[in-house]
């Protein structure tokens, strides 16, 4: 191998037969052609972010990893006068007047990471993980941004390598990427039909027949705890629609009130923007943000799944799943015709969604008030219960200890079992290794308490 010299035309091609016969030749510009060994933020860099970087590095499999030199670590920023500042394939033609784009920055590559992970090499400063692990096997450079403060499009060169993508600085650079990440909710909303008001992929109405209850509470994760839903089933069916599909199998799970909390804490930041942004769902009466709309229609479906008598009044069931898995990916919810289960009351469940709610509640009293004291009732009465059958403390490891036996069985039961019941609603062979003692992973209780304290200011 030899290095490239700039401005020389190179051909490159092969001759396989005479009907696969290829030739490409360019002339090596390195200022005009992307190079992989720049990996910048595709998305954009925030105006008022305190840091930005770029880095440099290059996987060369079984080969020595590569080292940049002194005398090869410069490189440019220029800010896109012209066009997109997108890549060319023909620089004798395009960006040769110099127009493209105007110097703003000019800087050396640091060490980042040594492919070999020793954090006293390159004046680096940790790694990948807490493991000290560097995923990129290869020595990671970085390029310090932090200078391009000005709103605009720029592109990195990388001298006598090649250029960037094209990229944004700027205080809007995330808004497109959130409103497609929202939208994507709408997509996995249950029960409804998505309408061609809304969006281009219209469905029917899904998943509006009962589900039955099970008294397990643990989210399976292979055939077997599956079949455990169905056997510990009591055979009743209730009616419960909405939520999101989580997934595939298009089940509704207690961790989805994720969702939840970071659309809350996103209109809280900025209440006033959020007010009248309008991100294309259906809207609700009374009216109410777009951001709380979403937020409702999670929390709604869980309030559906909570016991309204008897000693269990109060709890909340973890979600609704189906025993047989999906057999094509690509079959439309709306003709999902499969039986699904609702989990037992759950510890876990009810304090996550006693947070949830309350949290809800309370930015929603402003919009619409009957349905905000509903949840906040919900929530308190979820919290009271959780309370009430929370496990003792001296039952808890703060660490579990690995499976003795069982394989999957054991092992998926303490990690899956929403009442920290470890390895009890594993699969067969935990259940005969027997039960694990209890894992103290409940913050969900501190996240409740928070929430409901915030919301009401109740100390109780």
């Amino acid at each position: 191998p030899f290095p490239l010299q700039e401005g020389v035309r190179y051909q490159l091609g092969y001759n396989r037969n005479e009907e696969n016969d290829f030739r490409k030749s360019w002339k090596h510009v390195p200022e005009y052609r992307w190079t992989p060994a720049i990996q910048i933020n595709q998305v954009g860099y925030l105006s008022e972010a305190l840091r930005r970087y770029a880095y440099a590095s290059y996987w060369v499999g079984d080969q020595s990893p590569i080292e940049v030199g002194a005398g090869h670590r410069t490189f440019e920023v220029y800010k896109v006068d012209t066009g997109d500042g997108a890549v060319t394939d023909d620089p004798d033609t395009v960006m040769a007047d110099g127009s493209v784009g105007t110097l703003v920055l000019t800087g050396d590559l640091t060490g980042r990471a040594s492919a070999d992970s020793n954090p006293d090499e390159m004046g680096i400063q940790g790694t990948d993980d807490r493991f000290g692990s560097n995923y990129a096997h290869t020595n990671v450079y970085e390029l310090n941004l932090t200078p391009l403060l000005r709103p605009g499009r720029y592109f990195i060169v990388w001298k006598g390598v090649g250029r960037s993508w094209p990229f944004s600085v700027g205080n809007d650079v995330y808004d497109e990427p959130f409103k497609a990440v929202f939208k994507a909710l709408y997509h996995q909303r249950c029960g409804v039909a998505l309408d061609a008001a809304y969006t281009s992929h219209v469905r029917d109405a899904c998943h509006e027949g009962p589900v039955f209850t099970s008294t397990t509470d643990a989210y399976p994760i292979n055939d077997e705890q599956r079949e455990e839903i169905a056997t510990a089933s009591e055979l009743e069916e209730m009616t419960v629609v909405g939520g999101y599909h989580d997934g595939v199998d298009f089940g509704r799970h207690i961790d989805q009130l994720g969702i939840v909390d970071e659309l809350v804490d996103l209109y809280e930041i900025d209440p006033e923007r959020f007010q009248g942004e309008d991100f294309g769902i259906p809207p609700r009466e009374p009216a109410m943000p777009d951001l709380l709309n979403a937020a409702l229609y999670a929390v709604e479906y869980f309030q559906k799944l909570q016991e309204i008598r008897g000693e269990q009044a109060g709890a909340i069931r973890g979600g609704v799943m189906p025993v047989v898995p999906v057999v094509n990916p690509q079959r439309s919810a709306a003709r999902d015709n499969r039986d699904f289960y609702a989990f037992g009351p759950s510890v876990k469940a009810s304090y996550r969604y006693a947070g949830a709610a309350a949290k809800l509640s309370r930015v929603l009293a402003e919009y619409d008030p009957e349905t905000a004291e509903k949840l906040r009732e919900s929530a308190e009465k979820a919290f009271d219960w959780a309370e009430e059958n929370r496990p003792p403390e001296e039952d808890f490891t703060v660490t579990p200890p690995p499976p003795t036996g069982g394989g999957d069985g054991g092992g998926m039961g303490a990690n899956q079992n929403m009442n920290g019941v470890a390895g009890g609603a594993g699969g067969a062979g935990g259940a005969a290794a027997g039960a694990l003692p209890l894992q103290k992973d409940f913050w969900h209780d501190a996240l409740a308490s928070a929430e409901l304290l915030k919301t009401t200011g109740d100390s109780k």
